[in-house]
């Protein structure tokens, strides 16, 4: 059995009959995405390459390889990864146009929408200027603005809220409440784990 950085190197190890080089690495890519085409789960995938290879192969290292690979499902055409074998144009001849779920190769994943978050304007001075680390008093807002490393950082300095170093728009951003069913399960990770010692 091989482990994971065994496992990444396999382009140039002789695999239980399959061939040497980059050819070895590729037929396992290929097997691996023609598994994720046929709409197998991390498990299923890592027990048939597993079996096929003679490699230990674990549902993580199935989900590294998708990502290191940008393998995404998509319902439109396909961008296959090893369209050319030997690197001068031949290619591999399988339709891979009539799947159901197809698969594209550095397609992004869509984004989570966010709310709109309001935007917190910076306090100026008279002259328009920032509020920085030798101007700032202990009423404003420390909410730092950029990065310490370049001549543009500067603070909110806006009137700050009672107990807090913030703005009360910073304080919010600042101190998110968490989802009701996340902290649900935080408590009860905590009192399963208080049970069992």
């Amino acid at each position: 059995m091989m482990d994971r950085s065994e496992f990444n190197r396999l382009g140039n190890q002789h695999l239980s009959g399959v061939e040497r080089g980059p050819f070895a690495k590729k037929k396992i890519h290929e097997r691996f995405l023609n598994l994720v085409w046929g709409k197998n789960g991390r498990s299923q995938i890592a027990k048939i390459l597993s079996d096929e290879f003679r490699l230990r192969i674990t549902p993580s290292m199935v989900s590294g390889t998708r990502e290191r690979l940008k393998c995404y499902f998509k319902n439109a055409g396909v961008e296959w990864p090893f369209s050319k074998v030997n690197g001068e144009g031949e290619s591999h001849g399988r339709s891979r146009q009539n799947l159901a779920a197809v698969l594209t190769v550095g397609s992004k994943l869509p984004q989570r929408v966010k709310p709109d978050e309001e935007e917190i304007k910076p306090q100026t001075g008279d002259g328009g200027e920032f509020v920085t680390l030798l101007t700032i008093n202990d009423r404003m807002c420390r909410w730092p603005i950029g990065d310490p490393a370049e001549s543009g950082f500067h603070f909110c300095g806006k009137k700050r809220e009672k107990d807090s170093s913030y703005c009360e728009g910073h304080t919010r951003k600042a101190y998110k409440q968490r989802e009701p069913r996340l902290r649900a399960k935080r408590v009860g990770a905590v009192v399963m784990t208080t049970n069992f010692r």
